[in-house]
C-alpha cells in the first residue's frame, strides 16, 4: 500500500486508519507527503504569537513524523519532500521524483487524493493527477533510471475530501477501522496545528461505519474510512471480498 498526500495532515486525516489496518495485518505501507501544509493548512498554528514560517514548518514536519510513527511503527517508510504548498507546483523534477519513489515501493495499489477537484484546496486535486501521471510513467519500459519499473497497473484509490458533498466524492470502497479506531485517533491528536479537525473526522468515521453496515452488509462495523475508486479493480473470481 502506497499512500501519498498533499500536505502532513492529509494521511492522516483521511487514511490513517486503513493505514493502521493494513500495517496491523502484515503489508508493507508507505507514505509519501509533497509539503508540510503550512500554507493551506495550519491556520491554527498562524494565530501564535510569534508564528513564524521556519518553525511553523518544523512544526508541521515534526507533527507528520510523530503520526507515521504511531501508524507504520518506524519513520523508516515515511518520505517527506518539503515542498511548498498553495500552489505546491509540480514539474518534471518533482515528477522524476516521485516515478522512483513509485517504483521503488512497488506498490499494489495507491492512495491519494479523489480525482475530482477539491474546491477549498486545488492542490489535493492536482496531486492526484500528478500521481495518476507518475504511476503510468512508473511502468514506462523505455525510462531508465536505475529504478525497476512498476510492472503492473497499480489501482488508485481516492481519499474522501473534507466536504465530499460540494467536491463530487462518489463513495466506492468502505473501510472498516474499528479494530485500529485508536490508532487513528491517536495520530490524529498529534497533528495539533489542525486540532479542530479531530472531532470532525472522527464524527465521520462514525458516519462511514454506519453507511458500511447499511450500505454494503458491514455487520458490526462503527467506523469506517471510505475511498473512490478510480481504476478498473481486477477480481480473482469474487464479486466481494
Amino acid at each position: 500500500m502506497l499512500v501519498v498526500a498533499a500536505h502532513v495532515g492529509d494521511f492522516v486525516w483521511r487514511s490513517a486508519g486503513s493505514i493502521a489496518k493494513y500495517v496491523q495485518e502484515g503489508h508493507h505501507v508507505e507514505v509519501i507527503v509533497l509539503s508540510d501544509g503550512l500554507v493551506a493548512e495550519a491556520a491554527e498554528y498562524w494565530k501564535r504569537p510569534g508564528a513564524n514560517e521556519e518553525e511553523g514548518s518544523l512544526l508541521r514536519q515534526e507533527e507528520g513524523r510523530k503520526a507515521a510513527e504511531i501508524l507504520l511503527g518506524s519513520t523508516e517508510n515515511y518520505h517527506f519532500l518539503g515542498w511548498k504548498d498553495h500552489p505546491i507546483v509540480f514539474d518534471q523534477e518533482r515528477m522524476d521524483t516521485l516515478v522512483k519513489l513509485i517504483r521503488d515501493a512497488q506498490p499494489d495499489f495507491i492512495v491519494t487524493h479523489d480525482l475530482k477537484r477539491d474546491l477549498y484546496n486545488p492542490d489535493h486535486g492536482n496531486t492526484a493527477e500528478f500521481v495518476l501521471e507518475a504511476s503510468c510513467f512508473a511502468r514506462s519500459t523505455g525510462r531508465i533510471d536505475g529504478h525497476p519499473r512498476l510492472t503492473h497497473v497499480a489501482p488508485l484509490f481516492g481519499m474522501e475530501a473534507e466536504n465530499p458533498d460540494i467536491c463530487d466524492f462518489k463513495p466506492g470502497c468502505y473501510v472498516d477501522i474499528t479494530g485500529v479506531i485508536d490508532k487513528k485517533c491517536e495520530a490524529m491528536r498529534a497533528i495539533q496545528t489542525q486540532s479542530k479537525m479531530y472531532d470532525k473526522y472522527l464524527a465521520k468515521a462514525v458516519v462511514r461505519g454506519r453507511e458500511a453496515v447499511n450500505r454494503c452488509g458491514r455487520k458490526g462495523c462503527q467506523y469506517a474510512e471510505v475511498f473512490s475508486i478510480n481504476h478498473p479493480i481486477g477480481s480473482e473470481g469474487r464479486f466481494v471480498f
